[in-house]
């Protein structure tokens, strides 16, 4: 019997490369495909291939790395500002937006046109993020409830193909990065919405006289119910021709080891020249040989039934 495909992935092209993978590329290639869906991509790229391979230690491709005494980590971080999605990229790693907190964002824009302006400003970001927070955590922060002007009317969403972020102003895009730092420090894996209206209040001084709301009740308010587990949707993930082209001459049976061969060989020049960089070369690849083979996959991973 053939591997289950992925839920979201119907191109019968994918469903090709997927079954010729040996069982630990295959197990890699289904962590690619949910970090896509982790970044909110609109399709599955090399570099999340990439970036899922090199998150796995026990890989061939990512030992082969660390033979030639380079990071993996190092590698993932450049590797993760390359990839598609919506996300904050810092100097020391990105962070993709939760689910609760693209729906903010996307709101946040209706916000700001219903208040006639052209602009995403702070105070729509921390509208937004206040209505996607769960109740039992808005509960927490009554006093943004009570202040007036914080419930913009409804109005039509934005037009399909514009830039989430490209109507943000400078403030609010600041406030981005804020809340990126207040998720990092507080361990988590994405940015909420509780971590938006962090954000706003680091970013925006005027604030807390507009809404009665201190940086120091928010924090405390919010400490230990910040995460945002809602599931992510298994909507439709489209896959770039780029990885096609990429890892069409793989072999039947190809390792993750013949992953990294592709990006040497033919990855994108951003890719290439990051690898060449931390000595990991197409010389250095022909000498390694077969010598870093995959592992046996998690029990039910990527395996043939």
């Amino acid at each position: 019997m053939s591997r289950r495909l992925p839920d979201g992935i119907e191109d019968p092209r994918f469903r090709a490369l997927y079954e010729r993978l040996g069982d630990y590329a295959g197990h890699i290639l289904d962590g690619s495909v949910q970090l896509a869906r982790r970044l909110h991509a609109s399709e599955l790229s090399p570099e999340h291939v990439l970036a899922s391979m090199l998150r796995d230690e026990e890989c061939g491709a990512t030992r082969l790395v660390l033979y030639a005494f380079a990071d993996p980590d190092t590698i993932r971080i450049e590797v993760m500002a390359q990839c598609d999605g919506i996300m904050v990229v810092r100097s020391n790693g990105s962070l993709p937006f939760s689910v609760r907190a693209i729906q903010a964002l996307e709101e946040a824009h209706r916000g700001a046109a219903a208040r006639g302006s052209q602009a995403v400003e702070t105070i729509d970001v921390l509208c937004s993020a206040w209505r996607s927070l769960p109740d039992e955590v808005r509960a927490r922060l009554k006093s943004l409830e009570e202040t007036a002007g914080l419930t913009p009317p409804a109005c039509s969403a934005r037009g399909p193909g514009s830039h989430l972020f490209a109507s943000f102003d400078k403030t609010a895009r600041q406030a981005l990065g804020r809340a990126a730092r207040a998720a990092s420090a507080n361990r988590r894996e994405s940015i909420s919405p509780a971590h938006l209206i962090l954000g706003v209040l680091e970013a925006d001084d005027s604030i807390p006289g507009r809404t009665k709301l201190t940086r120091q009740a928010a924090r405390f308010a919010l400490t230990g119910v910040d995460d945002d587990p809602t599931p992510l949707d298994p909507r439709p993930l489209g896959v770039s021709e780029e990885l096609f082209r990429l890892f069409e001459s793989l072999p039947d049976g190809a390792q993750t080891s013949d992953f990294l061969g592709r990006f040497l060989a033919a990855g994108s020049e951003e890719v290439r020249a990051l690898l060449m960089r931390q000595r990991i070369t197409p010389a250095l690849f022909e000498r390694a040989g077969g010598s870093f083979p995959d592992p046996d996959p998690p029990l039910g991973a990527g395996q043939k039934p």
